[in-house]
């Protein structure tokens, strides 16, 4: 199993929403990929309430994308997800 890792700052909404998708994405087309999302500075998310950006659930709800009931709270980067990696793509904000 292939493995992509979508990094951005606080693991909160852009990387989530890419995981999600990817995944729903990846079991449609019956892909042998699997992704995950990290994030590289949690502390500047100090105002995220919950384990995802309401905003990223409601964009994965539109395209018929369901959330796991466990949804996982944001999560750091680490060596090792970087090591287990594929490939590793990395989510700026646009201005």
């Amino acid at each position: 199993m292939n493995k992509i890792l979508f990094l951005c700052i606080g693991n909160y909404y852009r990387s989530r929403f890419a995981e999600h998708l990817f995944n729903w994405l990846a079991v449609k087309q019956e892909l042998n990929w699997l992704a995950d999302s990290r994030g590289l500075a949690l502390e500047q998310g100090v105002n995220n309430v919950g384990p995802i950006s309401r905003y990223a659930a409601e964009a994965l709800a539109v395209r018929l994308v369901n959330l796991p009931d466990d949804e996982q709270f944001p999560l750091p980067a680490s060596e090792q997800d970087f090591q287990s990696a594929t490939r590793v793509i990395a989510l700026s904000v646009c201005e």
